[in-house]
């Protein structure tokens, strides 16, 4: 999970500098080591000792005793408590929404909708698609630590399309295309999703009381995303445009064109510049931070 895709990508949302222990340099790996030695000998032995939990039981207990005990007790070289650092020592504190996070962690495969049956196969399960997609890629969203009932299709530029539904392929029950009876219903009917939506709005009506349209400053982007990415690979000395970027860094740089509209050569230039290393989540780290600035 250290050097992972999505963990890359949920910084980069959250606008978290990543870093990682120097090559060869053992005693950073000291710090977490030795919490980890704390979880097996307190935590770990009560579970062992006890009868057999299940995985939610397990999350409950850990939570209970991270908090009650953890956190409440007294460092031996700091004479304070992690939990009296983190309130008293934290000079900045930044709030995310844990359902946003946890969205960041959900994998997404490419997959093509079948011709014939128009569904997507993921782990030997079919979800039934809306017949307007037959024939075409999709982006297939899903927790992997969740049973596979439903995914979320995207479209290969991130445009999200529909929710598609678990269903058995071999008694034909194609439910999705019925796409009347389920013409007026909202996606993921969920109260992330209506949380963001109200979150949106607010965000437009803030920006419109500010002066700035939103919704047609996103609408006119005039720097392209191939000149957006073109230009990191050639700040970064790699010829051939955007295509000497491997996928996973062309992704996170999309994740960040489609966040910021009015992202632009001269403040990447500046980002580049700024960056302690030359690599794409350094630099974008300090693009956000720029662009954030400025919009504040």
């Amino acid at each position: 999970v250290y050097h992972s895709k999505a963990l890359v990508l949920a910084c980069a949302e959250l606008n978290i500098h990543l870093l990682h222990r120097p090559p060869r340099d053992p005693a950073p790996g000291g710090l977490i080591e030795r919490v980890i030695q704390t979880v097996q000998h307190q935590f770990e032995s009560e579970i062992r000792a006890s009868n057999t939990v299940t995985l939610t039981e397990l999350n409950r207990f850990f939570q209970a005793w991270l908090s009650e005990q953890y956190h409440a007790t007294t460092h031996s070289a700091t004479q304070e408590t992690p939990k009296y650092r983190f309130d008293e020592k934290t000079r900045f504190r930044r709030h995310v929404d844990l359902a946003k996070v946890l969205e960041l962690f959900a994998v997404r495969q490419q997959r093509k909708v079948d011709m014939t049956f128009c569904d997507v196969r993921i782990n030997d399960h079919y979800f039934a698609v809306d017949v307007k997609y037959r024939g075409d890629t999709v982006l297939v969203q899903y927790d992997p630590f969740s049973p596979l009932k439903e995914v979320r299709l995207f479209s290969p530029e991130g445009q999200f399309l529909q929710v598609a539904h678990l269903y058995e392929r071999e008694k034909g029950d194609h439910q999705q295309q019925k796409t009347d009876a389920h013409k007026n219903e909202t996606p993921l009917d969920h109260e992330y999703l209506k949380m963001l939506q109200q979150r949106h709005r607010q965000k437009q009506k803030e920006q419109a009381q500010r002066g700035l349209d939103y919704t047609a400053a996103q609408s006119r982007n005039v720097w392209s995303f191939t000149q957006f990415a073109a230009k990191f690979a050639k700040l970064l000395g790699r010829k051939g445009g955007a295509s000497a970027l491997s996928t996973q860094e062309i992704e996170l740089l999309g994740q960040v064109h489609r966040n910021h509209p009015r992202v632009n050569e001269p403040l990447t230039e500046t980002a580049f510049q700024l960056a302690e290393q030359k690599t794409i989540p350094v630099i974008v780290f300090h693009l956000q931070q720029l662009l954030t600035e400025r919009n504040s």
